[in-house]
């Protein structure tokens, strides 16, 4: 049977695991200080360093603050610190593109004398994660978790517990991790500046229902809507499950109108081979009768043709924005920039082309009708 153990119990064990890896020489940082980064109340913190003066760790010294008692456990020479990565499913799994960042993190982290250590399974992203991943944290003694793919449950967990963690991708709702993602909000401003100068008339931004990308897709959404809205464009969002089948059921939807959307901006290049494949099956040719952009770049679309409008952020670039925000965080340091967005560069490719020229009026008699998102 688990043991419940009280707030300031749980912030007094985890000061004493940062005092034995000897985060701090020879004092505590003053309470203020360790409130805010811990993200607790006062009189929460001052009940664990209570605590820790009865056991002996610290000591207060009036005027100076919280003497350390404990020695540090001193590292052994040439001791490897290790950092976790978790993700819902296995590296091999995931998206291309994610495995290059991951490769490229990885030689970056063993150049500084870590390894990075791989988990992953859905129950650590689930509705209630919290068992799970105390069990995992507590049978891994890591010097910082990396997050990607992860959810509010999960992203909240990691905060309360006040472990050293770092989000690849953005923070859900009030939870304040460092994190690295994309600038998906510069990207939907710019991906609808273009659609805009273009003078399409009306554009459809795809975006997934899944859970993990929540906020992400919300900036986006806002971003590419700011601009649509103040360029007179008329703005679709289209929510889809992530699988072809899904994007296919509401491209239907969607062009069962015949004044559908004349720009598509699509997730993924997947997404946009099956959206490319869906038009030339309906007669639309790309740009002529419809713009298609995608969000994001495989090696593969440089030989298609027409060749695909597209965003490409560097996994490499991606790589070192994360080392080094991990390195601030596992050495103790409040991260100078704990919000890291990187916007992506736009290769314009052929795919993205004028709006094409208003269709004729439709006979009295055929009811056409706009299929929402």
């Amino acid at each position: 049977m688990m043991r419940f153990q009280s707030l300031p119990a749980q912030v007094a064990d985890h000061l004493k695991t940062e005092i034995v890896q000897g985060r701090w020489a020879e004092f505590l940082p003053g309470e203020r200080s360790l409130s805010t980064s811990l993200r607790v109340s006062r009189r929460t913190l001052t009940a664990a360093l209570d605590q820790l003066q009865r056991e002996g760790i610290i000591q207060s010294e009036p005027a100076r603050g919280h003497r350390i008692l404990l020695a540090p456990q001193v590292r052994k020479a040439g001791e490897v610190r290790q950092i976790g990565l978790l993700t819902p499913v296995p590296l091999d799994l995931m998206r291309p593109g994610t495995t290059l960042w991951v490769n490229d993190l990885q030689a970056l982290l063993g150049e500084a004398g870590f390894r990075l250590s791989f988990f992953h399974g859905q129950k650590y992203v689930a509705a209630q994660p919290g068992r799970a991943l105390a069990k995992l944290v507590a049978g891994n003694a890591l010097a910082c978790w990396i997050l990607a793919g992860s959810t509010e449950p999960a992203q909240r967990w990691f905060s309360a517990a006040a472990i050293p963690t770092v989000v690849v991708g953005t923070c859900h709702g009030e939870v304040v991790l460092p994190d690295v993602d994309l600038d998906f909000h510069a990207m939907g401003r710019h991906v609808a500046g273009r659609v805009a100068a273009l003078r399409h008339r009306k554009a459809a931004l795809f975006l997934s229902h899944a859970p993990g990308y929540f906020t992400s897709e919300a900036e986006s959404e806002r971003g590419f809507r700011e601009v649509l809205q103040k360029a007179g464009v008329e703005a679709l969002t289209v929510y889809h499950e992530r699988s072809r089948d899904g994007l296919v059921r509401v491209l239907k939807r969607l062009f069962a109108s015949r004044d559908h959307a004349t720009a598509l901006v699509v997730i993924n290049s997947l997404d946009y081979l099956t959206t490319t494949s869906f038009l030339t099956q309906r007669g639309l040719r790309v740009p002529d009768d419809v713009s298609v952009i995608a969000r994001n770049d495989d090696a593969f679309m440089t030989a298609l043709l027409p060749e695909p409008t597209r965003y490409h952020a560097s996994p490499h670039s991606l790589a070192r924005r994360i080392f080094k925000l991990l390195r601030q965080v596992v050495e103790g340091r409040t991260p100078v920039q704990p919000h890291v967005r990187i916007m992506p560069d736009f290769i314009a490719g052929e795919s993205l082309g004028p709006g094409p020229a208003a269709p004729a009026p439709a006979p009295a008699t055929a009811a056409g009708h706009q299929v929402g998102s």
